[in-house]
This record gives C-alpha cells, structure tokens and sequence, in this order.
C-alpha cells in the first residue's frame, strides 16, 4: 500500500463505472457519511465471495444506521453485475478492469499474474473519505469480522453525530429553538439500496410502487418489452399471441406492450408480424386485450413501420431479404435510397405523398387500437426501422424538409406523434421507443435524443422508451448489464419527462436501483420475460416487496399476498366514446 495512505489521511476521491453503467465519485457515494470501502480480488475468489456474503447482513444494518458500503472490483461491468447479483448485494460495485486503484495505491497481487487481482483490503472512512482503519485482507482470518466493523462504525458515529444522544437537555434545548442541523437526517430520507439520499422528503420510487400517467395506473414499473414474435399469418394476432402477452399479465407485469405492429403491410419486418393495417385485424387483438385486463394489468401496442428493414426473414427461417415468392414484397421504402447491408433490400426513397401516408396509417392504427380496447401507445422510432432512418444522418440523405437539418430530420417524428395524439384518447398515455444513439460518432447521439424528447414532451407525449443501435450493422455496441440505462436518467432528468430503462436488465436488485437512484420511472424487460413470464412475482419476492397474484395462484403465493383485481378502465369511457364514438369494451 502507498506509505500516504494511513490513518487520518484522505483517501483518494476515485471515479470508476458502477455496476448500473453510471460514473460514480467515491465522495458521492460517501456523502456525508461513515463509509466502508472493500477492495476486493474479484468475484473468481472464493474468500472474496464469502466476505461479500457476510457483509450483506452488515449492510441492513447500514441502511437504516445512515452508513455506506461500496465494493471497488478489477472485474468488468457485466463480471462485476454476476458478483454483485450472486451474492445477493444491494449496495453499489464499481468496476475497474483498468486497474486504476491497484496501481494507484501498489495493491497488485504480484503472486497471482493470471488474474493480476489487487491485494484485497477494507478502509473505513470517516466522513470526508477521511481514513479511520485499514485492513489487509490477503488471508481470509486476515480480513475484519463483521462485528469489528460494527464497532468501527459505532466510533465513528459517535464521533461525527452531534445527536448521538438526544437525551442530552443541551440537545433538547436545540430542538425546541428550531435549531435542527444537528440532527440527522432532518427532512431527508435514506435510499439505502442505492447509497442515495432524497432531499426535502421527496419519496423513494420503488419497483412495485405504481405509476400513474395521464388517467392510467400501472399496478407496478416493471413493463414488458415489445418482442417480435413472428407468429401471425396476413397480421392477425392468434392463439399464441393470447398465451405470450396473457401469461406475462398473469406473471404480473404493470404493463403488457405488444410486439412490433405494423401500421402498413408493407410496413412489417416479415411476412409473420403482426399487423393493424385494417379493421379485421381488430377483433383478434381485442381478446388479448380483455384477458391482460382482467389480470390487473395495462395492455399497451406498439405502432411500427420497419422501413429499409422490411420484407426479410423471421430470424429461425434465414436472414436478410425475402423473396417475394416466398411471401416478400418489393415496395420497400426509406427516407433514402440506401439499403441496410448488402443482403437487405434496396428501399425506394419515399416521396412526400409517401410520407404524409404513412403519417396517415400510424393516426388509423391508434383508432384501430383504441377500438381493441388497448389504454397505451407506443411509437417505434428507434432500432433502424423506418422512422429512426429519418433521423439519422446515417440513413437519411435527403435534401428537403424531412433532411439535413435535426429540425427537419425529426420532422416525420413529430408529425407522426401529433397525428397519432390527435386519434389517441386525451386520457390515455402515448410513448415514444427511441435509439439514444448510433454508437456511431458524429450520428445521431443523446444530444440530440434529448432536445427531441423535449419536443415530443410537448406534442403530448408522455414517457420516452430509451433503447439505441440498430440502424448499422458495424456500429460497436459495449453490450452489458444496464448499458443503456445512462440514456434514460439522461433525457429524464435534461428533458423533464417521464423514462422506461431497457436493455440486459435482468435481476430484482439491477431493476430497484434503476429506479430508487432515480434513472428512469420503469424498467422495460425483454428477454428475461422468455426466460420467466413470472419474473415480477419472483422479483417482489426477493425484494420483500408486495404484489398481488392471481386468485388461482394464492396458495403458493408469501403469506399476505392480496389477490389481483382487474385494472379498472371505466374512468376513460366517456373519453373513448366522445372522441372515437366507440363503446367501451
């Protein structure tokens, strides 16, 4: 350890990369706070593995004793998050293969060059990173026990809090005077999850907390992502369609989205999308509907158009273009002529009649989806498909007024949002999928993502879905757990509306910091939605959080556990009839 680094001294202020994706300080981890620092060889050892264990029930203490505890690990981010997860951690880890602290302090553990680890070691600081006690853990008896840490912390405590003892008269004195800076955390409450305070008594958000937006209350933020399923014939949704979106109400979702819909046929990935081009679409769908409703959770559809993408295989049947003898079609389009990859289809650029259609085609597939009975939109404007080509200079050549320009790049967008706002009910929530960034430098980036979000913030729309790629197949993606939450807490907190964080978000504890450190107002969960359907009634479970559950499941549901209710809808049917003339379904 550098001969600096002792008792009493400040210990470096480092920032390194959390296991969220965020930039983190140690100071604004620490606060004004006693904190405990592990720097640990990484979740391969075993010793470090077990003293991770043990200081999981340190850390409930911790949480409610106004403490911190942060893990610095020379694992990468996606390494870091299976350590973190698998011993069951709620405090923060923050990632640094670079070995920037180990070289810093000469803590590398020369005897192990495979792993080049650092020497592990525990400080306790004082508030201020100022050092209180350093351990050197390289053997495992060698390491502090969790009492000698609790006793650390009581020093400290002791040591840093005037209120230590409120039964002082001196401090009773105080309080009758209205002088409260001495007592801690007046006005402010613990995120203990996250190592964040919120200030002046705002409330935590927690995953199962439920979400209101506009006239629509999600029973809880987990949201089920749009996921193509490449299972309709002519679009029409079918019996699998009802057992996937219905299974993930019964698991307990708050809001169920459907895959990809197309607005136009020639709109579709494949010949097996699903589709709301036409009236006969409706009937099918309004099943699925009614059967998510009746599990208590919100059905929602996503609008597409999938452009230059069009008109290619379903993945389990091949790639690239299809041919049109095998079910393609040959009025692809985009807003340039400019294929995706060589083996997609060359796209025709659309003329403006073109456009102004398919602007038409979104605002009759929000009629047609409202008639369904479906109470959340949401448009497809990111991954490549044809509304994300307009606003990236990448697909985007144009040169009038839906090019050149971030104004007229976005303008599609914006008309597309407006016309459909004008057919959805007032009521209902309208949200917008977007691609945060091209990964691609000098292209569409969150910049401009967020000066958008601006925009459709006030054309009425109501939460941005923040994802990114997808409109190259070369861009370099540093694919890895919560890699794209940054983008949502990002626009959040920039463009003041509402976010949903999408991407490898797949544990119970990942998705509760998402949104107790205040990164985003939902977690969008895909794929690990088709590895459990149930994910929200294990992820309640593990958090010690209250859900409801199906009546016909009760008897294997945590004891308490309230039967689920379906979602009441009949506050919207005066909006529906009056805007649309539709009965309420």
């Amino acid at each position: 350890m550098r001969a600096d680094i002792v008792a009493g001294a400040v210990f470096p202020d480092y920032e390194l990369t959390d296991h969220s994706g965020k930039r983190r300080k140690l100071s604004d981890l620490q606060g004004p706070d006693p904190m405990i620092l592990v720097l640990s060889r990484g979740g391969y050892c075993p010793k470090d593995l077990r003293q991770a264990q043990g200081l999981v029930q340190l850390h409930h203490e911790m949480e409610v004793g106004y403490s911190r505890l942060v893990t610095i690990s020379t694992d990468n981010m996606l390494t870091t998050n299976e350590y973190r997860d698998g011993v069951g951690a709620h405090w923060p880890f923050l990632s640094d293969p670079g070995r920037k602290v180990q070289k810093d302090l000469d803590i590398a553990e020369y005897t192990d060059p495979e792993h080049n680890p650092m020497i592990p070691h525990v400080i306790v600081l004082e508030p201020g990173l100022v050092i209180f006690k350093i351990y050197n853990g390289y053997w495992v008896f060698s390491r502090p026990t969790i009492e000698e840490l609790r006793q650390d912390l009581r020093a400290m405590l002791r040591k840093c809090r005037p209120d230590w003892d409120i039964t002082t008269p001196e401090l009773k004195a105080e309080w009758e005077r209205g002088e409260q800076d001495h007592f801690y955390p007046w006005q402010d409450l613990w995120a203990g999850v996250s190592g964040a305070r919120v200030s002046g008594g705002h409330r935590m958000t927690h995953l199962f907390d439920p979400l209101a937006i506009r006239d629509i209350t999600f029973a809880n933020r987990v949201f089920v992502s749009p996921m193509c399923q490449y299972s309709s014939t002519d679009g029409y949704a079918n019996d699998w369609h009802f057992v996937h979106l219905g299974s993930r109400a019964v698991g307990g979702a708050g809001l169920v989205l459907t895959e990809a819909t197309a607005v136009l046929p020639e709109g579709r990935i494949s010949p097996q999308d699903l589709g709301i081009w036409m009236d006969d679409h409706i009937e099918s769908l309004a099943r699925v509907v009614r059967f998510i409703h009746e599990q208590g959770s919100v059905a929602g559809m996503q609008l597409a158009h999938a452009g230059r993408k069009a008109s290619t295989y379903a993945p389990a049947a091949g790639h690239g273009r299809i041919p049109e003898g095998e079910g393609g079609w040959s009025n692809v389009v985009a807003p340039s002529a400019l294929p995706f990859a060589d083996e997609y289809p060359l796209p025709r650029a659309l003329s403006i009649d073109g456009i102004n259609n398919i602007v038409s085609a979104f605002a009759a597939a929000a009629r047609r989806a409202c008639e369904a009975g479906f109470r959340v939109l949401e448009i497809h404007a990111a991954h490549g498909y044809l509304i994300h080509e307009f606003l990236s200079a990448l697909s985007n050549q144009r040169t009038d007024a839906y090019g050149g320009s971030f104004e007229n790049r976005t303008r599609i967008l914006r008309e597309v949002v407006t016309a459909v706002r004008s057919t959805w009910p007032e009521r209902a929530p309208l949200f917008v999928r977007i691609s945060a960034t091209d990964w691609i430098e000098g292209c569409w980036d969150i910049q401009q993502s967020i000066e958008l979000a601006r925009q459709l913030r006030e054309l009425g729309a109501d939460l941005i879905d923040c994802s990114s790629g997808g409109n190259v197949p070369h861009a370099k993606i540093p694919v890895g757990p919560g890699y794209q939450t940054p983008f949502a807490e990002q626009i959040r907190r920039e463009a003041n509306i509402l976010t949903g964080a999408v991407g490898m978000i797949t544990s119970p504890t990942q998705a509760e910091h998402i949104l107790v450190t205040g990164q985003a107002d939902a977690v969008v969960i895909a794929r690990e939605f088709l590895r459990d359907p149930y994910w929200p009634l294990r992820a309640a479970r593990e958090l010690r959080q209250q859900i409801s559950w199906p009546v016909q499941y009760l008897r294997a549901a945590p004891e308490g556990s309230p039967a689920l209710v379906p979602v009441d809808l009949k506050n919207l049917e005066s909006c529906f009839e009056e805007q649309h003339a539709i009965p309420e379904r």
